[in-house]
């Protein structure tokens, strides 16, 4: 399968699809990051989770499927992933925004007295 990658400069490529995950996330993927040995790739997006799929042997055909590991407990949008140098590590950022003083006074319940 192929497809087209376009730039913002709008500039085009098309490449081959050698793998390919569907219903990764439950939402949209904001970013992605491989590992330096190749073998794992991250992402990370607005459903609050990173994902870290082990890459499958590409030339194996019996090698179909990858394993996942899904990373929880993030409170907004992961926004940036990075592997370290040595690739023992997975750094990510998100965009998280706290309720304002006044959000929290509306979310109070009225105290019974």
């Amino acid at each position: 399968r192929q497809m087209c990658i376009r730039d913002s400069i709008g500039s085009e490529e098309v490449v081959n699809t050698v793998f390919e995950k569907k219903n990764h996330h439950v939402g949209s993927v904001y970013t992605i990051d491989w590992s330096k040995r190749g073998n794992l790739i991250a992402t990370g997006s607005n459903d609050k989770t990173i994902k870290i799929l082990q890459v499958p042997n590409l030339q194996d055909p019996y090698q179909v499927d990858s394993n996942e590991t899904k990373l929880s407990g993030h409170k907004g949008i992961v926004r940036t992933l990075a592997f370290s140098p040595d690739g023992q590590s997975l750094y990510s950022c998100l965009l998280y925004t706290s309720p304002s003083p006044r959000d929290r006074q509306k979310s109070r319940m009225p105290s019974s007295a």
